[in-house]
């Protein structure tokens, strides 16, 4: 229950950058949170079972809320090897935005930036 709690409290900190960010996160949450309520369920917990379900519903919505303006991942695929700078202006018609390329692909050099990758839909 401790961890669940520390979960929301870490989650509610977090400052999310994609829908798809937030997606993966309320999987792991779900994950922990199905634990934690069987646990109660089968220690017959009912105050500690309604709490652990109110936290859940809270955190669900809070990250619900907080995903909707954000910009969806969309994957993208060129003929050839470009430099983040070249793909930033072509995915974004901005080179400034380099930076989002290369942290979401992890790419290890910025003029050598895979054929394929991922980036925010706006």
């Amino acid at each position: 229950m401790f961890c669940c709690i520390q979960e929301a409290r870490i989650t509610a900190a977090t400052t999310y950058t994609s829908r798809n960010e937030v997606d993966r996160v309320l999987g792991l949450v779900a994950a922990a949170f199905d634990i934690s309520q069987g646990a109660a369920a089968d220690a017959g917990d009912a105050a500690g079972y309604r709490a652990l379900v109110g936290l859940r519903a809270a955190m669900v919505r809070d990250l619900t809320d907080r995903s909707r303006p954000l910009p969806k991942l969309v994957t993208y695929t060129f003929g050839r090897v470009r430099s983040s700078l070249t793909l930033a202006q072509r995915l974004y018609g901005d080179a400034t935005r380099a930076d989002e390329i290369i942290a979401e692909n992890e790419i290890v050099h910025p003029l050598f930036a895979p054929r394929a990758g991922r980036a925010l839909s706006a």
